[in-house]
C-alpha cells in the first residue's frame, strides 16, 4: 500500500494508544495468575495480538470484552507444546515466550518477515547448561530439551533487554530461587534498562516480586500471582512521532492518557525534544509540544533505539548537525533500520551516514519531500508521515500499512490532526 501525504497543517488532540511494551507484559503475567484478570486498554496491534494468541495454546482463555480483554491463567504443565505459537514479526512475543516455553519443556514458534533472523543467541548461550537447546525448521524456530529448572542464567545484555525480561516473567513459577546474571550490571551497562524496570513493575502487580542484586536479580521460587483489574497505561513510543511533529509544524499537537512517571524508556521523547530545542509541556498526562526552531544536538540512544527514526526527522528539520549514538542494534529490527533510516531522509532530500555506531543527520531545515520505502517498518513508515508535516511536497510511503504492527489506528489518528491538500 502506497499513502500519498500532502500536508497544510497539523495540530490538535488525540488520546495516546495503550502502550505495547506494558501489554505484553501484562498478558504474560496475568496468564501465569491464577483466575481471571482483566486487562483496560485501546485496541490491540499485531504485536499484542501475536502474545495473546501464543498464550492461548499454552492454555491461557482470553475473551474481548467493552473495555480491555479477560485473561483466565493457564496450568504450567512438564510437557511439549504441540501446536506452535504464532509470533508474527514480534521480537517481544518471541523473547519474551521462550522462557515461558521453556517451563513446558519446549515446542515451537512460528516467525514471520526478519524475526526468524534476529538474534537469539543469548538466551540460547543460556539455555545450554540446562539442556534445552533450538533448531530451525523452515518458518519455525524450535526449542528442545527438559523442562526449565531452577538455577543461575547468566544472559548476555548487550543485545536486548528482552531476554532479561522474559526470564523475569517465567522464573517465580519455578519450585525454588533462581538468580539472573546480566553481563555488564556491575558497571552499568544493561541496554535499555528502563524495560526491565517496567518488567518488575508490571509483574509485581500480579504479585511475582524479584529482588535487585549488584550482579542481577534474585527471582523466589515458588510464586503464585493474583489475578486483578489492570489499567495499561498510554503509550510513548507511539506518541513520540505526533509530539515530534508538534516541534517541527506550524502548530501544537498535544497526546493525552500518558503516565507522567512512566518506566517506559521512550517517555524520554519529552526531554530528547527539548535538547533540540522544543518547547514541552506535561501536565495531568497531556504531553504538548509546540512549534520551535530545533537545533542539531547529540543523543545517546542506547537506551531508546525505536525513537531514533522519529528523532532522525527532528534531527533533519534542526539546522546543524545531530549525532546519535548507540545505534548499531538498529540493524536487527523489522528492517535494517539503520540503513532505513539514512534511505529514508536521503529521500526526503537531507544526508546522513552511520560507521555502524554512531549516525549523523546533517540537519537542513526542511525537507524536499519524495518517496520513501518504509521496507515493511512500521516505526519507517510512521516517521515518513510525520515527515510530510514539514516537507514542502507531498511525500509518498510505500508499505504504509506496516503501521498495524504496532498502531493500527496511526493514519486514522493522523487524519484527524491533518489538513491534508489533494495529491
Amino acid at each position: 500500500m502506497i499513502k500519498a501525504l500532502n500536508v497544510k497543517r497539523f495540530g490538535g488532540t488525540v488520546r495516546a494508544q495503550s502502550s505495547k511494551s506494558c501489554m505484553h507484559r501484562a498478558l504474560i503475567a496475568a496468564a501465569l495468575s491464577e483466575g481471571e484478570s482483566t486487562l483496560l486498554h485501546t485496541d490491540l496491534c499485531r504485536d499484542t495480538e501475536a502474545t495473546l494468541a501464543s498464550l492461548q495454546t499454552l492454555g491461557a482463555h482470553a475473551e474481548r470484552v467493552a473495555d480491555g480483554t479477560r485473561v483466565t491463567g493457564m496450568k504450567v504443565s512438564q510437557r511439549t507444546v504441540e501446536e506452535p505459537l504464532f509470533c508474527g514479526e514480534s521480537a517481544s512475543t518471541l523473547r519474551f515466550l521462550i522462557p515461558v516455553l521453556a517451563l513446558f519443556g519446549g515446542g515451537r514458534f512460528r516467525c514471520e518477515g526478519r524475526l526468524i533472523d534476529r538474534p537469539i543467541g543469548p538466551i540460547a548461550d543460556c539455555f545450554a547448561p540446562f539442556g534445552l537447546s533450538f533448531r530451525r525448521e523452515g518458518d519455525c524456530l524450535c526449542l528442545s530439551g527438559k523442562p526449565l529448572s531452577p538455577g543461575s542464567f547468566s544472559i548476555a545484555s548487550s543485545v536486548s533487554s528482552q531476554f532479561t525480561s522474559g526470564l523475569l516473567l517465567a522464573l517465580p513459577v519455578l519450585s525454588s530461587d533462581s538468580l539472573i546474571l546480566p553481563s555488564g550490571k556491575r558497571e552499568g551497562k544493561e541496554v535499555s534498562r528502563p524495560y526491565i524496570s517496567m518488567t518488575r513493575e508490571i509483574q509485581a502487580a500480579f504479585g511475582f516480586h524479584s529482588e535487585e542484586t549488584p550482579d542481577g536479580y534474585l527471582v523466589r521460587g515458588g510464586q503464585r500471582g493474583r489475578a486483578r483489574t489492570y489499567e495499561i497505561e498510554g503509550d510513548w513510543s507511539n506518541a513520540a512521532f505526533f509530539l515530534t511533529a508538534g516541534a517541527i509544524g506550524s502548530e501544537s499537537v498535544t497526546v493525552t492518557h500518558l503516565c507522567e512517571h512512566s518506566l517506559q524508556g521512550d517517555s524520554a521523547v519529552l526531554s530528547l525534544l527539548a535538547a533540540f530545542g522544543a518547547r514541552t509541556s506535561l501536565q495531568n498526562g497531556s504531553a504538548t509540544v509546540f512549534p520551535s526552531e530545533l537545533r542539531g544536538t547529540d543523543i545517546d540512544a542506547s537506551d531508546v533505539p525505536d525513537l531514533v527514526p522519529i528523532l532522525s526527522v527532528a534531527a533533519a528539520a534542526a539546522e546543524g548537525k545531530s549525532r546519535f549514538f548507540g545505534v548499531s542494534r538498529l540493524r536487527a529490527k523489522e528492517s535494517d533500520r539503520l540503513r532505513a533510516v539514512i534511505d529514508m531522509l536521503a529521500s526526503l532530500g537531507v544526508h546522513a551516514e552511520s560507521d555502524g555506531e554512531i549516525l549523523t543527520v546533517e540537519g537542513r531545515g526542511r525537507l524536499t519531500g519524495g518517496c520513501v520505502d518504509a521496507y515493511g517498518d512500521h516505526r519507517l513508515a510512521m516517521s515518513a508521515a510525520v515527515a510530510a508535516v514539514r516537507a514542502r511536497e507531498k511525500v509518498d510511503i510505500i508499505g504504509a500499512e506496516s503501521v498495524s504492527k504496532s498502531y493500527p489506528a496511526f493514519f486514522e489518528d493522523y487524519e484527524s490532526l491533518a489538513t491534508l491538500a489533494e495529491n
